[in-house]
């Protein structure tokens, strides 16, 4: 889930509160949120500055500055970078076949420019170096990810590293017993629910200084926390706008796993 859809969740869900107000803004100003004070907004709201960071707080983030930050550059990316296909409906009914196999073409190709663009290698090489150094590999998330997890600890078994991923139910209970020696991959679509799967395991995991890789949108309050939570974050661009099964489920995570056992040292 993207940044402007949890906006956009959020406003449908207040309806006569001052997030209302503030979330119709907003989706009113997009990038002009930037040229905004809190009090400016405020007044246009006809709320309070207060209002205004609690709006803020209310998506995950510390105050209206670091949401504004987020919110202005996710509108640039997907100002600049995406085509007018739409991910959830890339064909219309009555489109031919050759048009199907374009549009879908169009649509994965897209999807491989965007994940290669948004991936540093930076970051992957550090992902690569905290699954080398783990003791324990560990990966948690919900279907349909939890089979795409599956691809990748089949992968990892041809190099002979085991990952665990836990049977339904049995998040917990494994997250518990990791240390700050092991390593936890979660991911989560939305980045969101910290009281459901997989996302309830930060609960076990944090206190114990467990290593996390984090792999969700870039609007998720798990990418709002990134910095508290010390994960090596990747974030999937536009795949986030589309539904699992079609983008987000079996383009990013795949990519990522490759690029993983592609910089794994061999016989690791």
């Amino acid at each position: 889930m993207t940044l402007s859809q949890r906006v956009e969740e959020l406003t449908e869900t207040y309806l006569n509160d001052s997030k209302r107000s503030i979330g119709e803004f907003v989706l009113r100003e997009k990038l002009r949120i930037r040229e905004y004070s809190t009090q400016q907004i405020a007044e246009q709201t006809y709320t309070s500055k207060a209002a205004v960071v609690r709006f803020a707080k209310a998506l995950g983030f510390d105050g209206w500055k670091d949401f504004a930050k987020a919110y202005v550059s996710e509108q640039h990316y997907q100002q600049t970078h995406y085509s007018n296909i739409d991910p959830n409906l890339p064909f219309a009914a009555d489109s031919s076949t050759r048009d199907i196999i374009a549009q879908m073409q169009a649509l994965r190709s897209e999807a491989l420019a965007d994940t290669a663009e948004l991936l540093s290698p930076h970051t992957v090489e550090r992902v690569v170096d905290r699954l080398v150094g783990a003791n324990r590999i560990a990966l948690f998330g919900m279907s349909p990810n939890s089979f795409i997890g599956e691809l990748f600890r089949q992968r990892m078994l041809t190099i002979g590293r085991l990952v665990e991923i836990p049977a339904l139910g049995d998040s917990g209970l494994l997250a518990a017993f990791l240390t700050e020696r092991d390593c936890a991959i979660i991911i989560s679509y939305s980045g969101n629910s910290r009281n459901h799967v997989p996302l309830n395991t930060l609960a076990f995991l944090e206190p114990k200084g467990v290593p996390v890789i984090a792999i969700t949108s870039r609007g998720g309050e798990l990418s709002a926390q990134a910095r508290r939570l010390h994960p090596v974050h990747l974030l999937p661009g536009k795949a986030v706008q589309q539904n699992l099964h079609l983008r987000h489920g079996d383009l990013h995570p795949l990519h990522f796993e490759r690029a993983v056992l592609r910089l794994l040292p061999a016989g690791v």
